[in-house]
């Protein structure tokens, strides 16, 4: 999908890709505030920076099982985004962009795969609603503020694995 796809369709409510696409690109569906629901195919292994920023109407996502990155800012101020699903068998995916989850004030839920090694900076910043949370025991670093502003965050299991927290990474 190309770069701006949709880009602020305000009125658009639900999309269902039945395209077998490899990559939903930079700001492919960003500020589409009435976007509800979206169906990512299984054939995705990319999602790039800001593709779902300010979709203030999303609730939930399931990221597949092929995708190995996602970009920076990719669900930023999903202000309504509650559950994010990554598929059982997501063991592809590496790389976590920063700022990721930032602002989804109402996530409460959230299971990172066990191929993810760092938690980046900012990734869930003022998630006021997220409660607990398991980091995988395949994570070794939990960058800066990535925890930052989590209000209601009431457990964090740290594992063994991760050697480096960087500054204020659960503060607040």
């Amino acid at each position: 999908i190309g770069a701006g796809f949709c880009c602020k369709c305000t009125a658009l409510e639900q999309i269902t890709i039945l395209a077998p696409i490899k990559m939903i690109n930079s700001y492919s569906f960003q500020n589409c505030t009435s976007l509800k629901q979206i169906e990512i195919p299984s054939t995705v292994t990319e999602i790039k920076y800001n593709a779902f920023s300010y979709c203030t109407s999303l609730e939930k996502v399931t990221i597949p099982a092929l995708v190995t990155a996602i970009g920076d800012s990719c669900f930023h101020d999903c202000s309504n985004l509650i559950e994010v699903i990554f598929s059982s068998s997501s063991s592809s995916m590496k790389t976590l962009g920063n700022s990721l989850f930032m602002n989804c004030i109402l996530l409460e839920k959230v299971e990172l795969p066990d191929s993810v090694s760092s938690i980046p900076i900012n990734t869930f910043r003022r998630c006021e609603h997220l409660k607990s949370f398991v980091i995988p025991s395949s994570v070794k670093k939990i960058d800066s503020y990535a925890f930052y502003e989590c209000s209601s965050l009431e457990s964090a299991i740290i594992p063994s694995s991760v050697v480096d927290i960087g500054n204020n990474a659960f503060y607040g």
